[in-house]
């Protein structure tokens, strides 16, 4: 199965509460699915549209 999940920050930048229980979930999920994590980023005006593919800790990042 493909799984997209949404949060709206991820690690590294990023370390509180919803952001360690996404990446726990997803590493879990990745052991028999396809997983990938969508964010946005914050603090950074001059990327208002723009999209950079990342990855952190073996799992593909949309941000």
């Amino acid at each position: 199965m493909r799984i997209l999940q949404v949060v709206h920050w991820f690690l590294p930048r990023h370390t509180a509460g919803s952001e360690v229980y996404t990446y726990q979930l997803a590493r879990e999920l990745a052991q028999r699915h396809e997983v990938a994590l969508y964010c946005r980023e914050e603090g950074r005006p001059e990327r208002e549209l723009a999209a950079e593919d990342d990855a952190y800790a073996g799992l593909p990042v949309h941000r």
